[in-house]
């Protein structure tokens, strides 16, 4: 029987901020980079020790559940990926960030608002 790894500390430290920053963001392409950059930074504080190399373009926010996508997970973190609630923690923040998605969707005039320069 395999040991369950928890990395609830890991939410508890990172979900105060991407809360807020999604729910700050202004279109949906805010809510894609906050989110695959949260992600990215959480998976390498968590494998940090297997020294793994994951890029904001390997996280992908999708409109289907789990509703992301981490395009490459290298084999060597592949066990500890399946006897984990990583996937769980991840699928948490990608709910609440496909909830805003949504939102911002059916509200287009809040994102044609957003001043760019």
């Amino acid at each position: 029987m395999s040991t369950q790894v928890s990395f609830s500390k890991l939410e508890k430290e990172f979900l105060p901020q991407f809360r807020e920053k999604i729910s700050t963001s202004e279109d949906i392409i805010d809510v894609q980079k906050y989110f695959s950059y949260t992600i990215k930074e959480m998976l390498q504080k968590a494998f940090e020790k297997e020294e793994i190399t994951i890029t904001e373009e390997d996280i992908e926010l999708t409109t289907t559940p789990p509703y992301y996508t981490i395009k490459k997970i290298d084999s060597s973190i592949q066990s500890l990926w399946e006897h984990s609630d990583l996937k769980d923690i991840l699928q948490r923040f990608a709910e609440v960030a496909h909830k805003r998605y949504l939102h911002l969707q059916k509200n287009p005039s809040k994102t044609n608002k957003k001043i760019r320069r």
